[in-house]
Order: C-alpha cells, then sequence, then structure tokens
C-alpha cells in the first residue's frame, strides 16, 4: 500500500475550461436514472434507522425525475485550467468541468437531500503551513456559494442529514462545524509523526454520528466528539484508509480495503447493522478488480447512487459497478476518455447526484 498521506496541491486561481465530454454511452451506464432502487438487498437492525434519504455521496433521486444521475469527481490534469470538479450524467453525457464561483474547486460533496454541493478550494499560503483552503457549501438551486470555513489542507467533507452539521477533515485531523461556520471543533486529532489521518466522514441517518476511515479501520464517533469506537478493522495501522459509502437506505456500506496481509484489495459490502462485530473477511466482495485511488489519501472513495450503482475510484480512474452482479463484478471505467488511462490525468473521489440537480 502506499503511503500517500494528506496532502493541499496549491494552483492558481483561474477561470475553470470545459472538458469535452467522457467517451461514448456503454450498457452499464445507459440504464441508470434516479429512480432506481439502492441494490444489493436491506438488512434491518440496531445499526441503521432504514431511512429512505439517501445516504453520503448518494443524494436523494427526486421521484418525478427520469433524467440519468450526475457523477462529480475529481478531475486532474496538472494544470489549472484542466483540473476540477468534474460532472457528467450517468449515460456518458454531458460531460463538463463544473464552473464553481471559486476555482480550482475539488473535494465535491452531496448534502443527503441533494440540495447542496460541498466543495473546497486552495490559494497559496501567506506563510509556510498558514491557511491555504476554504470550504464552500453551494446551493444548486440558487446558484450561490457561502463559505463554512476558510483552514488549512481541507480534504474531504460531508453535510448531516438535518443540514446543520459539517463534518470536514484538515491535515490529520477530522472536526466537526456548525453549518452556520460557527462552534468549530476538533473530534479526532492525528499524528502527523505517526501518519495518523482520517478520511472521508459520512453522516449516520441521526445526523449526530460521524462514520469515517482511518489507517486500515473504519470508525464513528458523536458529532460533539463523544462516544469514538472502531466499527470494522481491516489491517489495524496500516496505510490504507477505508472511507465508506452508505447504501440510499442506509443500510449497507460499501468500502474499498484490503482485510489482511494475504488478501487482495477488494470493494465489499457489509450490512451497517452488522457493525461493530463483523470481520473484515465477512464482507460481499464486489470486485477484487480494484487498487488504490487517487485522493489525499489513496483512499476509493465509493459512492452508492439511487440509480442501483456504486462509482469509486481506482487509480487512475473512476469505476462504475453494479453490486447486484448485472456487469459480471467487473466494473466499467467510465474515465478512460479523460485520463487516457495511463496517469496523464487522474480522476478520484466520486459522487452521485440527482439528475434533475441544477448543476451548473
Amino acid at each position: 500500500m502506499s503511503s500517500r498521506l494528506p496532502f493541499v496541491a496549491l494552483l492558481a486561481i483561474v477561470p475553470v475550461l470545459a472538458l469535452a465530454a467522457c467517451g461514448a454511452r456503454t450498457g452499464l451506464l445507459a440504464g441508470g436514472s434516479s429512480s432506481g432502487s439502492s441494490s444489493g438487498g436491506s438488512s434491518s437492525g440496531s445499526g441503521s434507522s432504514g431511512s429512505s434519504s439517501s445516504g453520503a455521496g448518494s443524494s436523494s433521486g427526486s421521484p418525478s425525475c427520469t433524467k440519468p444521475l450526475w457523477l462529480l469527481f475529481n478531475l486532474d490534469d496538472g494544470t489549472s485550467a484542466g483540473s476540477g470538479i468534474y460532472a457528467m450524467r450517468a449515460d456518458g453525457t454531458g460531460g463538463h468541468i463544473v464552473p464553481l464561483p471559486h476555482a480550482p474547486a475539488r473535494n465535491a460533496s452531496i448534502s443527503p437531500d441533494g440540495t447542496t454541493l460541498l466543495y473546497t478550494t486552495y490559494m497559496t499560503p501567506d506563510v509556510d503551513g498558514g491557511v491555504d483552503s476554504t470550504l464552500y457549501a453551494y446551493d444548486l438551486a440558487a446558484g450561490t456559494a457561502k463559505a463554512i470555513v476558510t483552514t488549512t489542507d481541507l480534504t474531504y467533507s460531508a453535510l448531516s442529514p438535518d443540514g446543520r452539521t459539517v463534518s470536514y477533515v484538515s491535515g490529520f485531523t477530522l472536526r466537526a462545524i456548525d453549518a452556520d461556520g460557527s462552534n468549530d471543533r476538533a473530534l479526532l486529532v492525528g499524528d502527523e509523526n505517526a501518519g495518523t489521518a482520517y478520511g472521508h466522514p459520512v453522516f449516520e441517518p441521526d445526523s449526530r454520528t460521524v462514520v469515517y476511515g482511518t489507517q486500515g479501520a473504519i470508525g464513528s464517533i458523536e458529532a460533539d466528539g463523544t462516544n469514538n469506537q472502531t466499527l470494522l478493522e481491516a489491517i489495524p495501522g496500516s496505510f490504507q484508509y477505508p472511507n465508506p459509502g452508505f447504501s440510499p437506505d442506509y443500510q449497507q456500506i460499501v468500502v474499498g480495503l484490503i482485510c489482511d496481509e494475504g488478501s487482495p484489495y477488494t470493494l465489499s459490502v457489509y450490512p451497517f447493522a452488522s457493525l461493530p462485530g463483523a470481520s473484515c473477511q465477512s464482507g460481499r466482495v464486489l470486485t477484487t478488480n480494484i487498487t488504490e485511488g487517487a485522493s489525499p489519501n489513496s483512499a476509493n472513495d465509493p459512492s452508492w447512487g439511487t440509480n442501483g450503482l456504486i462509482a469509486y475510484a481506482s487509480y487512475p480512474d473512476v469505476f462504475v459497478i453494479d453490486p447486484d452482479g448485472g456487469d459480471g463484478g467487473a466494473g466499467q471505467n467510465v474515465t478512460a476518455g479523460l485520463t487516457g488511462d495511463a496517469g496523464a490525468a487522474t480522476a478520484s473521489d466520486p459522487v452521485w447526484l440527482d439528475g434533475c440537480a441544477q448543476v451548473p
């Protein structure tokens, strides 16, 4: 596993130029619509409320919307003009870099109700180690953005289902802040010297509990900093960050991880009610055709859409897979036309969004 740790890419702030749409349509994506099921079965139990609202990264599909979902992800070709948050529909059409009010934008996160896009922008700090990044909340209907927090080394973020709390990662620390920018607090402080850090947070449907990836494990903690616990262990202390994504009904999580030194890298699904307690090996393996992602901590950052498909990163691309095996478990590369499939550019951190959302 790579030992890459959180970093900030310092990019000049220039107008973002649109890129061509990604490749031709293919069978797996062409069937996507925002009215699909959560797929993969359901598991009831104490680990989930069974809410019908979407999990982090899989925004709720409007019942009346028949347009294919949007898929957003980081695209980085090493230049300011060709890097940012890229959007394309689930049928492969409409591809473009999203012209947000602040650029270059990265690390998209969608509120569970599908109305708000969180994103990060970077600037050159005045002093070494100084403030270099801002987290914004963009109202998709109004087309306006407001700053939530400006700090150092921002990467991932998530908005709670009730819209009141944001959890985010700053450097090696997992934090929470009220959505109005007040009450900023550290939840878990990592150790740079030991390489301890935290990955993409997601909220449980109660809006109080943050689920996160850390070195070789998945944990959860209350947004007030209490009740930290380990939910699932892969290889504790290893340089892998199994960032989880919820199914749209919150009954399951999907995660990319290696369970032990002799096991392959897998994208696996676990009933959320089985955590803690389930072993890493008990997950339902969707594919072993996967590598670490191109995100700041090399995670796969899966997102489970209301079209039943799971998007995930596998360096240097973003893939989509049917968790019910409709694609034979191979997964489909949806960014090869953008990356060249050779590392000339990288795609990472995918997130699904309602097909009728007003994406700029």
